[in-house]
């Protein structure tokens, strides 16, 4: 497929525009000049000849706006094309390793990685693939590495240079083998009492119960949950295990957080961008710089102007639904795949001190995406709230942080040793129970 001259303008503009309006987070990015950066990325999309040139420029450009919730996917016939790397990099500590691997190669799992392509792998990511993702949060980012490494690189084979040794590694439209990685199991030894696709609950010899949720994005969940409550309901102590768990649907989150809250509770606190056209014509009359902010209506004045005008939001939940409260002591996992309605839960449990949170911070980015079709296929999404704690407490582009540290170390992970989940109930025992 190729674009027209018309098309691959007016993806650029979409792009422009929605964030101009919508984007909630200008004042965090300093000296970005949008304009600017939007005539000097027409010029590169205009002498883009494939498709695929053309949504790495749209990447480029809203990559620039530094969010989590903000980005351009490409067409599935791009991917398709480009195909898959045999191996998946991730960043465990401070050392980028092969976290999964094709049958067909003999790449250990998380083998550190040394070099790719003759350089040095933090150069690599830097220069090759950052420029195209949110990356403010390194740790957070290795899904978006992974799936741009085959689209950059295009159909060239990459060499790694690992502990282990030098490898050769093309992209393939094959379907994958991934090697059986050791399945992670605390030295605890724990019980299974129900399992589902929503969520699973096991119980230790001396009955802490540990609540792993793997998504929100199971309507099921809330229901399920609540049937199980009885299950639980004299436990001496709760984990709640939402480690890689990358979102979905706040409300089924919610579900869960009234369970081990009484009463109402804050699930969102927001601020909104509201652009108002005549107060931008007026200010176009000011020295804005020089306007007496002291005044009312100035200062909404300069406010609008600036892209710092805001609609506040602070609303509260009480689901009736939930048939009683867990009130015994409450751990919850977090690492940097914790992401979006999941960090909504953090922050509901942490704000009131009703959890003690363990593990490392979280992804760092939440909030309602405006989405949009791109020509050719693609699509792109702004994010439209700036979320915060209740009190006002930044942890976008930083994550949740956790009240205890801990991270499975790379032996740990060759080993199948999940240290964090023995680490939360350690600390339920020796705090709590």
């Amino acid at each position: 497929m190729k674009l027209s001259l018309d098309e691959k303008i007016m993806g650029l503009s979409l792009i422009w525009k929605e964030a101009e309006y919508n984007f909630p987070f200008w004042k965090r990015l300093g000296d970005l000049d949008w304009d600017k950066a939007y005539k000097e990325a027409l010029q590169k999309v205009i002498a883009t000849e494939t498709i695929r040139e053309y949504y790495l420029e749209l990447s480029r450009f809203i990559s620039l706006l530094r969010d989590g919730h903000t980005a351009v996917w490409f067409p599935k016939e791009i991917y398709e094309d480009a195909g898959l790397l045999p191996i998946c990099i991730g960043l465990i500590g401070t050392k980028w390793c092969v976290v999964k691997s094709d049958m067909s190669h003999d790449i250990p799992l998380y083998d550190e990685i040394l070099t790719i392509n003759g350089i040095s792998v933090t150069e690599y990511v830097s220069k090759n693939i950052y420029p195209y993702c949110w990356h403010e949060k390194e740790d957070s980012a290795s899904w978006q590495i992974n799936k741009l490494i085959p689209v950059v690189e295009y159909r060239k084979a990459i060499t790694l240079q690992t502990r282990s040794g030098l490898y050769r590694i093309e992209a393939t439209d094959q379907e994958i083998q991934w090697k059986q990685q050791v399945g992670m199991k605390p030295k605890e030894k724990l019980t299974i009492i129900f399992s589902s696709r929503t969520h699973t609950i096991s119980t230790t010899n001396d009955n802490i119960a540990v609540i792993s949720i793997p998504t929100f994005m199971e309507d099921d969940l809330g229901r399920e949950f609540y049937e199980n409550m009885l299950k639980i309901k004299n436990c001496k102590g709760y984990i709640i295990d939402i480690r890689n768990n990358s979102g979905g649907n706040s409300d089924n989150a919610d579900y869960v957080v009234q369970a081990f809250i009484d009463g109402e509770f804050t699930y969102s606190t927001d601020r909104k961008m509201v652009h108002i056209g005549s107060y931008k014509a007026w200010g176009k009359y000011q020295e804005l710089d020089k306007v007496d902010q002291s005044n009312e209506w100035f200062k909404k004045l300069y406010d609008i102007c600036t892209q710092q005008y805001f609609e506040y939001g602070t609303e509260k939940k009480k689901i009736n639904e939930c048939p009683f409260t867990l009130t015994a002591p409450l751990v919850v996992l977090e690492n940097e795949s914790t992401c979006s309605s999941a960090e909504d839960m953090l922050i509901c449990f942490d704000a009131v001190g009703r959890a003690t949170i363990v593990g490392a911070a979280s992804y760092g980015s939440t909030g309602q995406p405006l989405a949009f079709e791109l020509p050719g296929g693609g699509g792109g999404r702004i994010c439209t709230r700036w979320c915060t704690y209740p009190d006002g407490k930044e942890f976008i582009n930083s994550g949740v942080i956790p009240h205890i540290s801990a991270s499975m170390s790379l032996e740990d992970l060759r080993n199948g040793y999940d240290s964090v989940l023995d680490e939360g109930i350690r600390i339920l025992r020796k705090n709590h129970c």
